[in-house]
């Protein structure tokens, strides 16, 4: 009974290992990429401009090895994205966040004048 036990556990770890052996992210100063599968691929881009949050989850044994995952809060479709295990994952959310933080900000709509758009006085 222990060997079967045993035997799960180590499937269950395997299984874990080459998922996050066969997970690429890549960060660029206009987007995230999240891409992961081993047989079949699952690809998806963040626009930065759509990142609204950051967050860091660590569990007990992410903290020993300086680990952890990584929320982004996006207001795309699929608002919610986890890049996980990520390493040193304090550091990559400040650079995603100074990313995020250097894009330039959008113009505000010019406002029409009282009144209207003027018609032009043709001379």
């Amino acid at each position: 009974m222990a060997a079967a036990i045993g035997i799960g556990a180590l499937l269950v770890f395997a299984v874990r290992v080459v998922h996050w052996q066969n997970t690429h992210y890549t960060i660029t100063n206009h987007r995230v990429i999240v891409r992961q599968g081993l047989l079949a691929r699952d690809s998806r881009d963040i626009p930065l401009p759509v990142i609204q949050d950051l967050r860091i989850r660590q569990g007990l044994i992410a903290r020993l090895f300086r680990a952890g995952n990584l929320e982004v809060q996006s207001a795309a479709v699929r608002g919610h994205t986890e890049l996980r295990w990520l390493p040193q994952v304090h550091d990559v959310r400040r650079v995603l966040h100074e990313l995020v933080q250097s894009l330039p900000t959008p113009e505000p709509p010019v406002a029409a004048p009282p009144g209207g758009p003027q018609p032009s006085n043709p001379d």
